[in-house]
C-alpha cells in the first residue's frame, strides 16, 4: 500500500512538472519606450546683404568713439541696463577689432533696454538710407535682440527699428530704417539690445549703411 501511494505521488509530480513546463516562458513586460527628447533651436534664416550703395560708417579700428548708457539717462525714465562698450580684439570682421557691448540681466520689472551709442557719425546726411548692416556675434547661449535707433535734426527725433532675434554665433543683421524721420541730419547712432535676456555680452562690427 504504502508503495502504491509512492508511485502515486511520483505519478502526481512528474504531471506538475510537464505542466509547468508546456507553459510559455513568462517575461517582462516591454516599458513602452518613449521618443528621444529632440533640442528645440529656434528657427533662423541668414540674412542677406541688401542691393545698394554701402558707406561705412565704423569698423571699430580707429579708435572708439561709442558709450554704454548705463545710468546717464536715469532722469529722463527706466533704468537703462547697458553696462559698457569697449574695443575688442577678440574678434572682428573688417579688421580685428569689434565694439563690446555688455548690457545687463533684463527682468520683466525692467526697462528691458540696452542701449550704445555713437555721438559722432562719420557722415550726418543719411537721405536716401534704407538699411542699416552690421555684423554680429552672439557670443552667448542665449538668443540676443536687438535693434537699431537713431536721434535726428535738432529736436533730437529718436525713430528705432523692428527687433531682430539673433542665435548664438555670427551673423549679419540688417535692419530697415527707410521709415526714419529726420535722415538728412543724424546726430545719435544706437544699438539696443531689447527684451527679457539673463544678460551678457554682443560682439558688433563694420557698421554700414545702405543706399
Amino acid at each position: 500500500m504504502k508503495k502504491f501511494n509512492v508511485l502515486v505521488v511520483l505519478i502526481a509530480v512528474m504531471i506538475m512538472l510537464a505542466g509547468c513546463a508546456s507553459k510559455p516562458e513568462q517575461t517582462e513586460t516591454a516599458a513602452v519606450e518613449e521618443a528621444a527628447p529632440v533640442e528645440t533651436v529656434a528657427s533662423y534664416t541668414e540674412l542677406e546683404m541688401p542691393a545698394g550703395e554701402a558707406v561705412l560708417m565704423d569698423n571699430f579700428e580707429e579708435g572708439n568713439f561709442w558709450y554704454a548708457v548705463a545710468d546717464s539717462w536715469d532722469q529722463w525714465g527706466s533704468h537703462n541696463l547697458s553696462l559698457t562698450a569697449e574695443l575688442s580684439s577678440s574678434w572682428g570682421t573688417d579688421g580685428g577689432t569689434s565694439l563690446e557691448c555688455v548690457y545687463d540681466i533684463a527682468g520683466p520689472a525692467t526697462s528691458m533696454q540696452a542701449s550704445f551709442c555713437c555721438d559722432q557719425p562719420l557722415e550726418t546726411d543719411w537721405t536716401g538710407a534704407k538699411f542699416v548692416v552690421m555684423d554680429i556675434n552672439n557670443v552667448e547661449k542665449h538668443d540676443v535682440q536687438l535693434n537699431v535707433a537713431v536721434q535726428a535734426t535738432d529736436g533730437w527725433t529718436w525713430t528705432q527699428s523692428a527687433d531682430l532675434v539673433f542665435p548664438p554665433g555670427e551673423h549679419l543683421a540688417v535692419f530697415a530704417i527707410d521709415s526714419f524721420a529726420g535722415l538728412e541730419a543724424v546726430k545719435r547712432m544706437i544699438i539696443n539690445v531689447t527684451g527679457e535676456n539673463p544678460g551678457g555680452i554682443v560682439l558688433i562690427d563694420n557698421y554700414r549703411v545702405i543706399y
